[in-house]
């Protein structure tokens, strides 16, 4: 438990002093989105979980060291189903919400980019997002895993990992300031529990940081914002029940092979 402790409180000191300072800059009328001076604060604050791991196992190598962890950062030698889980589900994620807004609201979002903008977006979003997986599900998840069982796992982990946002709903120009807070935080826990599957499957942080990426990606695409209520509760509810139904199916096959 160490290292959790020493982890988190590395990645808030890193995350919500950049974002802290960032937003009483522009609360100050010193900066606005899209100057040097806000982008490089805003992105030294997402790298929190990114280079937290690395200070945390500097100081705790008795409970596993670099060696170990590498292993599992860069372990990509898995079934291809696991890659195509990774490039189909957000595909899925993203029609099934598209499909449901247009239930509630016929006008089509007439700004949805071509198909082969989602490997450019790709490769950005494995920056801005994807490589927080080094941390929560490098780092976090493993330990909160020996200690808990997945469903409180899935708890804690998405109450951390929601409280991390924070301050970006304080901040002008990212896509977390018009959101709801709590569909964000009921997101985040669906999101969690697809990635605590994802994990206990492969032992990848790798495809942690592909899928995440390509969720960011599919929402880069234009076909949903998350800005509305309406979007971030049926992406919440979707994430939700996809992430609820692996799970159970997992810790069943688990069940199973024990018991053989």
């Amino acid at each position: 438990m160490k290292r959790l402790l020493l982890f988190f409180s590395i990645t808030f000191a890193i995350s919500w002093i950049s974002w802290g300072s960032l937003i009483g800059l522009v609360n100050a009328d010193v900066v606005s989105f899209g100057d040097s001076i806000y982008m490089i604060l805003f992105l030294v604050g997402g790298f929190g979980p990114t280079i937290s791991p690395f200070l945390s196992i500097v100081f705790t190598k008795s409970d596993g060291n670099f060696r170990e962890y590498f292993s599992r950062l860069f372990q990509w030698k898995l079934h291809p189903i696991w890659y195509f889980i990774i490039f189909t589900l957000p595909v899925v994620v993203t029609f099934s919400i598209y499909q449901t807004l247009r239930i509630f609201d016929s006008t089509a979002n007439t700004q949805l980019q071509p198909w082969y903008m989602f490997f450019p977006l790709l490769l950005s979003m494995i920056f801005l997002g994807g490589l927080e997986e080094l941390g929560w599900r490098g780092v976090a998840l493993p330990v909160l895993l020996q200690k808990y069982n997945v469903w409180t796992t899935n708890v804690i982990l998405a109450i951390v990992w929601a409280v991390w946002h924070l301050p970006l709903f304080f901040l002008n120009g990212t896509s977390q300031n018009e959101a709801n807070f709590w569909l964000f935080g009921l997101s985040v826990y669906g999101f969690t529990t697809i990635l605590t599957w994802l994990y206990r499957e492969t032992n990848s942080i790798l495809v942690c940081v592909l899928l995440h990426a390509a969720i960011n990606a599919s929402f880069g695409m234009g076909y949903i914002t998350l800005q509305t209520n309406l979007e971030m509760a049926v992406y919440a509810g979707i994430m939700t029940v996809i992430g609820v139904v692996v799970s159970i199916y997992s810790n069943n096959k688990i069940k199973a092979n024990v018991a053989m």
